[in-house]
């Protein structure tokens, strides 16, 4: 059995475990932690990768999975636990999509939904084995938040040169950087933000740069004039940045903490309207004249779509249409999961993808209560942070991309991160007054 890389010594049993630096790892373990990075880098440019409905992410899988499967038993036991049962029915839901292939009128389109199960489970198998404690989820939310503010940065000079923004903004004044869909970018950068606000309160060291980091992904995410995912980005960011002043005890100590907040987020939302109607005149018209009929065909075409997929779903409750099958000519997914489960995979697919939905959000209750046992006040406003994220993934998926394979890897990324500093919670590791 391979030893955890982050194994206490002697007479330390009951400390918080030292995690070694990278420099420190075996060649083995540094080659299969930087073909992760590499993959974790890779998700934030889906369509550089990808042939069609196949993403070539997949040839990095036989280079890290044997590793990081060799290396399981070695895992925290905690983490291993809280991840069991999301494992199970991400393997359930790849076996019950392989059997589309048997009866769909698209087989090869059952890859989207293959490919979705495939690489989450190495996100989350391969992030728990290689990266371990709080060391390795500040490398991930690093190449996270790098990927997100390169591909936003770039999406930003896009703007201004012709060339360049022919390629990116294919749908007219949004973007969609390098996913399928505009809604798909903005779901995904909007998922790293609050992270970036709790670091930014209580880590000092780099906090210019996560302001930066922070800035060109709201930036991005304004190109992408994705109303629902601004809006759940300023709620995440402000969630975040409460919850970072009340660990911190900055909130219990000064209440009045919060003026200057609020009026920063007041001058914030300002001068986001007025980049808004700059960069993006579409998403100001939308948020302004929300009411209007030519304004909100968005909405009324998703309440076709909702009804098209219940249809289909009751018409074959027990299998479906097949997984990744579309709703139409046009729409390939239903823009709520729980109705594009049922329309292609019937009644199972429906229970399986709520089972998922159900055990994501028990490791958020479960890490929210560990969270008093954790010994530092970053690690702790970082797992609100990150409940955040993953909870404002899955309602945005009430509305749009139906757990997609362009932003579920980043998905369970957060959730695999979410153990990780969950796992390492034991009662007295915590010390008062941190």
């Amino acid at each position: 059995m391979l030893a955890p890389l982050n194994a206490p010594a002697a007479g330390e049993v009951g400390r918080r475990p030292a995690v070694p630096r990278f420099q420190d790892y075996p060649l083995s373990a540094k080659f299969h932690t930087f073909i992760t990075s590499l993959l974790v880098v890779a998700f934030w440019f889906p369509s550089l990768t990808s042939i069609g409905q196949v993403n070539l992410n997949v040839i990095l899988l036989p280079l890290i999975l044997p590793y990081a499967i060799l290396r399981w038993p070695a895992v925290d036991v905690n983490a291993r636990r809280l991840i069991y049962l999301p494992v199970i029915l991400l393997l359930l839901v790849a076996a019950l999509s392989s059997l589309s292939f048997t009866f769909t009128e698209q087989p090869f389109l059952v890859f989207r939904v293959l490919y979705s199960q495939i690489i989450a489970l190495a996100a989350v198998v391969t992030i728990v084995a290689l990266y371990e404690g709080r060391r390795g989820c500040d490398r991930i939310i690093s190449l996270m938040a790098w990927g997100g503010s390169a591909s936003s940065l770039i999406v930003l000079v896009a703007k201004f040169v012709p060339a360049l923004g022919a390629v990116l903004f294919r749908h007219g004044d949004r973007t969609a950087a390098f996913f399928k869909h505009p809604n798909q970018f903005g779901m995904a950068i909007a998922m790293i933000a609050p992270v970036l606000v709790a670091q930014m309160i209580t880590i000092p060291k780099k906090r210019k740069l996560r302001v930066l980091q922070l800035a060109l992904i709201f930036v991005g995410l304004v190109l992408s004039g994705s109303k629902t995912n601004i809006g759940i980005f300023a709620v995440g960011c402000a969630l975040s940045a409460v919850g970072a002043l009340a660990v911190t005890g900055q909130l219990r100590r000064n209440p009045l903490v919060l003026v200057p907040l609020t009026l920063g987020t007041a001058v914030a939302a300002v001068g986001a309207t007025a980049l808004l109607s700059y960069l993006n005149p579409r998403a100001v018209r939308l948020m302004t004249a929300f009411a209007t009929q030519g304004e909100i065909q968005s909405t009324g075409s998703r309440k076709v779509l909702w009804q098209q997929s219940l249809d289909a779903g009751l018409d074959r409750p027990f299998t479906g249409v097949g997984a990744g099958q579309p709703v139409n000519l046009v729409v390939a997914h239903s823009h709520n999961v729980f109705l594009d489960y049922f329309r292609t995979m019937g009644i199972p697919g429906l229970a399986l993808v709520g089972g998922i939905v159900l055990s994501v959000l028990s490791i958020c209750l479960i890490a929210s209560i560990r969270s008093k046992y954790i010994a530092s006040n970053s690690d702790r406003s970082i797992v609100l942070a990150l409940i955040i994220s993953c909870v404002s993934y899955i309602l945005s998926n009430q509305l749009s991309d139906s757990f997609g394979p362009s932003t579920y890897p980043i998905f369970w990324s957060c959730v695999a991160m979410l153990a990780l500093i969950a796992s390492q919670a034991r009662p007295g590791l915590a010390r008062p007054g941190q």
